[in-house]
């Protein structure tokens, strides 16, 4: 009796209790209660009432298929519990910990294990469901979370928030900070949080190798959460899928595991979904050169671009944008030949000398996973392997047998040899002509599910897309070559340098806004990219992307500089062989947008801005873009704020909404006037209509004690 009472008031010490039958399980600020008269668990943050209980009634649920092909629902209501186990783990990502699992059965179908996994140095919870059978059955959903009962998470507030993650960046897709009055569905990862306090729940998958994973939601009040979801095997067409998720085959088919955070911000609580991220899947930081600075072809040549107008270009920026400060800190610029450069391979080649001799690395463009041939060349020859002749029809993904068509292209099965044998050939290629820069474009082509694959171990457009990547990384790794990502998924990250936050982002206000609208909800992408990529800059574009302000540049410089890279896509050749753009008026823009010196000092951070609140946003529509971003150096603390609308944007930000006290800094300077700025412990901000302005606090170093 002794040891028993001895061995409890030690585990209550350590914050870990038990039920020896699961129906209570106590672990740090997290508390785990099983109904064995419904089958469902209640998870409890104990840490904060707002947060308690976090999910009512959670119900596990799944199919699968068995050997003769019958389809079996399964569902924790409608099954014994059978087992509970408590078990000491250690993961290679998470370290020591603590498992808990809960096992059901029903009358012959398989069993579902639900387990919930508490590690030491993880502040959250690790869930996972799977399916066991004792012969091979198939699955392509599980979801560990199932809660179809109305509960209360927050107090009341038109502030609380649900956030929508898109599943790429195509088509023009948004962020959403929905009120809680809609449903959504938001892809991989989700935060629900109160807007005022910030406090918040992120729940988000940690595994990218096999499923496509989401988080559907329904909101009842500006409180209440009505259904929510959590599961692998998401398809539809914002997934860009026209068949179902493709199916995991075993005896033990397991879900994606998912991370669930509660954070006092729920802002804190993203980045350490991003960070838990890299604990399973390291980033691909190979890049050494800084952060990229440069210029683009495809903004205004576009389709006209030609070796003289880049050449001349490349002159421009070495005579007039570099001496005044338009480089990185290692005096590294970038000169990206996107889509159609029109340059065959000796002008390329004698392109990398030429903009060598000016200090600048050389970027093209590739598309490993679209074929670009039109819709009736399905039985064209593209190649041969091994003494075989393969058609189109055979190297891409099919949908009922036909190749599938997205985006105006063939998407290629990135487990093919054809395909594999063209990415080695593009690689050596432009490595042997000196190209330092690639960019990688739709690459969401290869992951879209297909009726079956080359490589028949792989059975799900992620795992194809894994594949693909991993091989396209690892010849970029062994060449030096930078990979940035265009049109792609924002999950799996692991493969590249950059990404696109936004998709074909342009120079006026509105595509300025469209671009921080990314900022505003995806910020902590930035931690699982080297650098996130804003598209390119255009300052004076074609067409009516020609009539902007230099206010509008301002906002359009400054949406880059808080995003993380600044590639400026202006045509900037005098002789003007493509007859676009307006090449007088870029040059006068740019000695004023382009050669601040403050500026360029922070865009050189190649770091991505997080939003001060995550509300408030644009005309009050919750798919805009927030006003202001901040991020914090050692020795300054940036804000920018953009005006997005026509009239003047006045109003104060107390110190406080930024981390900051009166006595915490030395001097504020708007960084585009080079004005000083006063506080009396709010910002005072006046930004002209479609213009920007970027408040630079100065911090007081803190005194040693």
């Amino acid at each position: 009796m002794k040891t028993a009472l001895l061995t409890y008031m030690m585990l209550l010490f350590a914050g870990i209790i038990y039920a020896e039958d699961g129906t209570v399980v106590k672990h740090g600020d997290w508390q785990i209660k099983f109904d064995a008269v419904s089958g469902s668990f209640d998870l409890n943050c104990k840490v904060d009432a707002v947060l308690s209980p976090v999910f009512a009634g959670s119900k596990p649920e799944a199919t699968y298929v068995d050997a003769a092909g019958n389809t079996h629902s399964l569902c924790s209501s409608e099954m014994t519990m059978t087992a509970f186990s408590k078990s000491s783990i250690k993961d290679e990502a998470f370290g020591e910990g603590t498992c808990y699992s809960y096992t059901f059965t029903g009358d012959g179908t398989a069993t579902l294990q639900q387990r919930f996994c508490l590690y030491k140095k993880l502040d959250g919870i690790i869930i996972d469901l799977a399916v066991i059978n004792k012969a091979e059955i198939k699955s392509n959903y599980l979801a560990p979370v199932v809660c179809a009962d109305s509960y209360k998470m927050f107090s009341p507030n038109t502030n609380n928030r649900m956030l929508k993650v898109p599943y790429d960046n195509d088509g023009f897709v948004r962020y959403h900070r929905y009120l809680l009055n809609t449903e959504m569905t938001s892809y991989e990862v989700t935060a629900v949080y109160e807007g005022n306090s910030r406090r918040g729940v992120v729940i988000g998958s940690v595994d990218h190798d096999h499923w496509k994973n989401a988080i559907s939601m329904r909101g009842s009040h500006d409180s209440d959460i009505a259904s929510l979801k959590v599961f692998s095997g998401v398809s539809n067409d914002e997934t860009r899928d026209k068949l179902p998720h493709g199916f995991m085959k075993g005896t033990t088919i397991r879900s994606a595991r998912f991370f669930i955070g509660y954070s006092h911000d729920w802002r804190d609580g993203m980045e350490r979904y991003a960070d838990v991220n890299l604990l399973v899947a390291p980033a691909y930081t190979t890049w050494t050169h800084g952060t990229p600075m440069g210029w683009q072809s495809w903004g205004v040549l576009a389709d006209h671009c030609n070796a003289n107008d880049v050449t001349e270009i490349s002159d421009y920026y070495a005579s007039a944008l570099q001496p005044e400060g338009f480089h990185n800190t290692q005096n590294n610029v970038i000169m990206s030949l996107d889509s159609w450069s029109n340059m065959n391979d000796d002008q390329v080649r004698d392109y990398v000398i030429h903009a060598a001799e000016n200090g600048q690395m050389v970027g093209v463009y590739m598309c490993p996973f679209s074929l670009w041939w039109g819709a009736d060349s399905k039985d064209k020859v593209v190649g041969s392997y091994e003494g075989k002749d393969y058609t189109v029809r055979d190297i891409c993904i099919k949908a009922n047998g036909e190749p599938v068509i997205y985006d105006g292209c063939f998407c290629r099965d990135p487990t093919h040899p054809i395909n594999r044998q063209e990415i080695q050939r593009f690689v050596d290629g432009i490595s042997s002509r000196g190209v330092k820069y690639v960019k990688c474009d739709f690459l969401n082509c290869g992951m879209i599910q297909s009726d079956s694959y080359y490589d028949e171990s792989v059975t799900t457009a992620v795992e194809a897309y894994n594949s693909g990547m991993q091989y396209l990384a690892e010849l970029c790794r062994e060449k030096g070559i930078f990979i940035a990502m265009s049109i792609s998924p924002v999950f799996p990250y692991q493969y590249a340098n950059s990404r696109r936050v936004a998709c074909d982002t342009w120079a006026k206000i509105d595509q300025t806004e469209y671009g921080m609208n990314a900022l505003s909800g995806g910020w902590w992408t930035g931690k699982l990219y080297q650098y996130n990529d804003p598209d390119h800059v255009v300052l004076v574009g074609n067409g009516d992307q020609g009539n902007t302000t230099i206010g509008e540049n301002r906002a359009r410089y400054t949406n880059a500089a808080a995003t993380g890279m600044v590639l400026v896509a202006d045509n900037f050749s005098t002789r003007n062989q493509a007859q676009r753009g307006n090449p007088s008026l870029s040059k006068e823009r740019a000695k004023v947008v382009m050669t601040n010196a403050d500026v360029n000092e922070m865009a050189d951070l190649g770091v991505s801005f997080r939003p001060v609140y995550g509300y408030g946003e644009y005309n009050d529509d919750e798919q805009r873009a927030e006003y202001f971003h901040y991020y914090r150096t050692d020795r300054y603390l940036y804000l920018v704020g953009i005006n997005y609308g026509s009239e003047m944007l006045t109003g104060k930000i107390p110190l406080a909404d930024i981390g900051l006290s009166r006595n915490s800094f030395s001097e504020i300077k708007e960084l585009w006037s080079g004005r000083g700025i006063t506080s009396d412990g709010c910002l005072d901000y006046i930004i002209p209509g479609k213009d920007a302005c970027i408040y630079r606090f100065t911090l007081k170093k803190k005194k040693r004690r």
